[in-house]
């Protein structure tokens, strides 16, 4: 098998907070192979952003207390990385498309302004506009040129969203990082964003990873699947496999807090308790003060992820008992 596009090997990353520091990530291992389409879900508060942002190292200096691990791109290690090679990767071989577009977006200057300036930063040589065009024309966007003009609060949520694709793909990055791409959308809009990114994915041949708590997106855009949660991965492997025969409790009862068209008169079933502070995590399994199949050893100390066969894993001492929602 041809070297991962992106390998993160023990990540952890903590932040500094009045009541000491917070470790937000815990030891992630991930790996992305170039042109492939990888999900990394989990509820708010799991640390997917904070593990998407240590890529490319978006988060603020001061208020990170610890960051380590090795990010690999292209087997260079970006967190050590000086400044001047960070700036040259950020829009470059990584782009962001983060969530909510109307606040990512500058309000203040034009969207026609903002996509050149990230072809005048990391783009080919060439005339800026027609560039500008052609991009505007990839994502959809008709009568370029009176989208080029209009500031972000001229357009829709749908059209702001097409925008930060457009501007992420000025510089024919080879991955792309799509945190919550759709949380702010109506479900109509969501799934032509969702239909536009599978296909410039597919016709630019780049890597997507996700960042998403909606399982259903996961299921429809992803070929690989990570679970994470109180900044760790507990399960891991196809999409497919792992929400059809999950085998983590976490994975478990996420599936079972679905709602299903089929079977709706199935009461939902919710997590109970919440998730716990990352200024003192339990001891053991971090799942265990909410995992019905918790037992001593569970709360003693943790199994990490163990391999299952078939490129799956998960971070469970019981993974054979998980059933299936």
């Amino acid at each position: 098998m041809p070297e991962p596009l992106l390998v993160i090997e023990d990540l952890r990353v903590s932040f500094r907070s009045r009541a000491g520091d917070v470790e937000a990530v815990s030891g992630v291992h991930l790996t992305v192979q170039r042109g492939e389409f990888v999900a990394l879900v989990g509820e708010s508060g799991s640390g997917k952003t904070v593990t998407a942002l240590a890529i490319a190292r978006l988060m603020e200096t001061p208020t990170v207390a610890g960051l380590s691990g090795r990010v690999l791109l292209e087997g260079e290690d970006l967190l050590a990385a000086d400044e001047r090679r960070l700036r040259a990767v950020r829009g470059g071989r990584v782009a962001y498309v983060f969530q909510e577009p109307g606040s990512a977006l500058n309000p203040v200057f034009t969207v026609g302004y903002q996509i050149a300036e990230a072809l005048r930063r990391h783009g080919p040589a060439g005339p800026v506009k027609e560039q500008v065009g052609s991009l505007l024309r990839d994502v959809g966007l008709d009568d370029t040129d009176r989208v080029a003009r209009a500031y972000p609060h001229q357009l829709s949520g749908g059209q702001q969203q097409r925008i930060m694709l457009a501007m992420a793909l000025a510089c024919d990055p080879a991955l792309l990082v799509a945190d919550e791409p759709t949380t702010a959308l109506d479900v109509t809009v969501q799934a032509q964003v969702l239909d536009l990114m599978a296909g410039l994915q597919a016709r630019r041949g780049m890597a997507v990873l996700l960042i998403t708590h909606n399982l259903a997106i996961a299921a429809r855009m992803a070929q690989r699947l990570y679970v994470m949660y109180a900044g760790q991965i507990v399960e891991t492997g196809p999409s497919r496999d792992v929400l059809r025969q999950p085998r983590h409790p976490y994975t478990q009862a996420l599936l079972k807090a679905v709602p299903r068209l089929r079977g709706a008169d199935r009461p939902l079933e919710g997590i109970p308790g919440q998730l716990p502070s990352g200024a003192a995590w339990p001891n053991g399994c971090r799942f265990h003060p909410r995992c019905p199949l918790a037992r001593s050893v569970c709360r003693e100390q943790g199994p990490g992820l163990v391999e299952l066969g078939e490129g799956r894993a998960s971070s469970c001492w019981f993974p054979a008992e998980v059933s299936t929602p």
